[in-house]
């Protein structure tokens, strides 16, 4: 009785001193300082703060670390007590006068100890610019000594930056991550991450049963961000200067085998944020994370014991197969006739979700559970009738794989079926290329000795006003132009001049002379094509119809050089496209629904919503049909050029042909001047400084005071006109 009535009366004078009494540093706690709930401990470098942490709710708190400034604020990378909750805001942060780092509360009988210390009062705690929060021993003259005790050594649920996993043959300290018991409690759950310096791998175990491995750790090179990296054969995502942007380190030097990462930071390309800021978290329910970064690394909580994208293999029950997976669903079981079904309940408060998972996938007469921190079941010839419109609870459902697993051999079949069609392909190609190419210069001779020219040919979709088309011969031009006399020359325009002639019948015609270099050989090919004129005032705009039409049968000779990128002398056509590097985004023509019109866009390879464009070229400016060329022209422009009279330019130009435009893994569609050497140069122009209606990973909506740049977002105009509405 005593021992309480004293430590209760050491509480109260504690927690009247800490009125009183300051935190000697912003960073740093010394003996004789205190930290309560409402005080907090903020980094050097303002990016961790340390103070006493209250889940959603919950009345328990506890002594967390997390980034100042984070998406979810306040959401803790490290917990000192997980175990040993404070039922109310009591809890106070002290060093003791034997040298011990503690929390003392009002609601316990004993102090939660941090480190036992032994050293004495000479020693402080500090929260470091890494977020370790660590206790020194102090030297005489007043500098810093040798780390005591450090958060880094107990992780909790998150790894950050400078953390490690593995062990320490020396002292047999195993560092490893455990998740939380379920969304609201921290203490330890199912779920541990762990590094395997045997299989230089890291595994996720439920109650330490393998769920998942990453598979091996092997070299990566991006040759268009020049990265060379680690990455891991099970995590989908490759490492980039934007989203992944992890330096994967396995140090093993006898004393130590673990795992770690640093942050891969391009000074123009990363986005600020990320350049501080990451935390890989194992959720409740096993899937790894990063609450900073839009992603997923690891989705264990999609492993059912088969050998599919890391998870590992174990035993199944006789009655479940790999086609059917647990979905949640808002409704309720019924029986046969409409009435709904009681669940079972299992009162079992120490059972995470995953163990009603694990429970209900073994009972052969399960259908399906709910977990609300208790298990409940519904077993027997059950339906479930699914509230569409969300009023009933969630249950977690055992349904059929929307995507089929198949089996290995089905597989080999496939793959085998899949080679032979593209080998036919392959031939029936080069056989088809072979005999066009031996038409082409049949044609092409007889077109260069023939005289005159062909019969007239209507224009397709030129509205019904009667236009046609007439086809001269080479002699004829070289004839009606005088064989090109600089008199004769017009203008010049992105693809080369125009030259006016004089048929043999006095008929007017306009000639365009298309030249392009190779860098192969530096020859010229020259595509002719002739119209003719019937008024002076229509000259321009039959030059320009020529160019069009020029450029059109001129894209369907010029291959795109790379997926993700355009050069000078590439063209991309209604029905082609640009892929990143990583395949996470498309760029191409696209149409919107219930309307002829068409845009350069931009929009996830995989989405949802297939081609639903995330940035628009020409929102003002559509396109009336499939006409759009997306090219580099000869002034060094980005342009779009269609059926309409002008080109629509997206980059101006200044810097001549030697400029590439590259859809990059971010999303960002940028135009960049290339290097002598041929590495990529400085960015010119970029996407992302036009942004539309959705704004996507790396982008802005701010403001460059140095340019008078605006980013933000605008509304379209109705659901299948993207035009620009008023209110952004």
């Amino acid at each position: 009785m005593e021992k309480a009535v004293i430590l209760t009366i050491s509480f109260f004078l504690l927690t009247f001193y800490c009125f009183v009494s300051l935190v000697s540093s912003v960073d740093t706690l010394v003996h004789g300082d205190s930290l309560n709930s409402s005080a907090s401990l903020v980094s050097a470098n303002k990016v961790f703060t340390l103070g006493f942490y209250k889940p959603k709710d919950t009345n328990n708190t506890y002594l967390g670390i997390w980034y100042t400034d984070s998406v979810y604020p306040n959401y803790p990378v490290w917990l000192g007590n997980r175990e040993k909750p404070i039922m109310d805001n009591s809890g106070i942060l002290t060093i003791s006068s034997a040298g011990e780092l503690i929390i003392i509360t009002s609601n316990r009988s004993d102090p939660i100890e941090l480190y036992a210390g032994g050293n004495g009062t000479n020693i402080t705690a500090t929260l470091l610019n890494t977020g370790n929060f660590v206790v020194r021993e102090m030297n005489i003259n007043g500098s810093e000594g040798r780390i005591l005790w450090e958060s880094f050594d107990y992780p909790t649920d998150t790894l950050i930056a400078g953390m490690k996993l593995g062990v320490n043959h020396r002292t047999g300290r195993n560092w490893s991550l455990t998740s939380w018991f379920n969304e609201t409690n921290p203490a330890s759950g199912a779920f541990t991450l762990q590094w395997d310096p045997g299989t230089r791998r890291l595994i996720v175990l439920r109650r330490g049963l393998a769920y998942w491995t990453s598979g091996d750790l092997k070299n990566y090179t991006d040759e268009n961000s020049r990265l060379n990296v680690k990455e891991f054969e099970n995590i989908v995502m490759k490492p980039d200067v934007f989203n992944l942007n992890y330096n994967f380190t396995n140090v093993s030097n006898g004393v130590e085998d673990y795992f770690s990462y640093s942050l891969i930071i391009d000074p123009e390309l990363t986005p600020e944020r990320r350049k501080i800021i990451s935390g890989w978290r194992l959720a409740y329910n096993g899937d790894i994370s990063d609450h900073e970064r839009p992603m997923i690394i690891a989705l264990v909580s999609h492993c059912y014991g088969d050998n599919i994208q890391g998870c590992e293999l174990r035993e199944q029950p006789s009655c479940r197969n790999h086609d059917e997976i647990f979905v949640s669903k808002s409704g309720y079981f019924a029986d046969g006739h409409g009435v709904r079904v009681n669940a079972e309940s299992n009162e079992n408060a120490s059972l995470t979700e995953s163990d009603c998972r694990e429970n209900c996938w073994k009972d052969c007469e399960c259908a399906g559970f709910r977990y609300d921190y208790r298990c409940s079941y519904w077993k027997g010839k059950t339906n479930f009738v699914q509230s569409l419109d969300g009023s009933e609870q969630t249950q977690f459902v055992l349904v059929p794989h929307s995507t089929k697993r198949w089996k290995t051999w089905k597989i080999i079949t496939l793959v085998i079926a899949a080679v032979i069609v593209l080998l036919l392909g392959c031939v029936w190609f080069i056989i088809r290329k072979i005999e066009q190419g031996r038409r082409k210069k049949e044609e092409l001779r007889e077109l260069m000795t023939l005289e005159g020219y062909t019969e007239t040919h209507p224009v397709e979709s030129d509205g019904g006003q009667g236009h046609h088309l007439r086809l001269f011969t080479y002699s004829s031009i070289l004839k009606a132009t005088g064989s090109f006399l600089s008199t004769n020359k017009l203008g010049e325009g992105g693809f080369g001049p125009v030259y006016k002639g004089k048929t043999v019948e006095g008929q007017e015609i306009a000639v365009k002379v298309l030249s392009r270099s190779f860098n192969s050989n530096q020859k010229s090919i020259f595509i002719l094509l002739a119209l003719t004129i019937a008024h002076n005032q229509m000259e321009k705009d039959v030059i320009l119809t020529i160019s069009f039409f020029l450029l059109t049968f001129y894209c369907f000779v010029s291959l795109v050089s790379s997926v993700d990128t355009l050069i000078h002398g590439d063209c991309l056509n209604s029905s082609a496209s640009l892929v990143s590097a990583n395949k996470v985004f498309t760029l191409g023509f696209y149409k919107p629904k219930d309307t002829n019109n068409s845009y350069l866009g931009i929009w996830y390879t995989d989405s949802v919503y297939p081609n639903y464009p995330v940035w628009l070229g020409n929102r003002e400016k559509p396109i009336m049909d499939n006409s759009g060329i997306l090219t580099i022209c000869s002034a060094g422009k980005l342009i779009i050029t269609s059926n309409r009279s002008d080109p629509i330019e997206q980059y101006a130009g200044r810097n001549g042909t030697n400029i590439t435009a590259m859809l990059l893994n971010s999303g960002n569609f940028v135009v960049r001047k290339m290097n002598i050497n041929g590495s990529a140069g400085r960015i010119l122009w970029e996407s992302f400084d036009y942004p539309i209606h959705t704004l996507i990973p790396g982008m802005k909506l701010d403001v460059n005071h140095r340019t008078g740049r605006n980013w933000y977002l605008t509304s379209s105009f109705g659901e299948n006109n993207p035009l620009q509405e008023l209110l952004r």
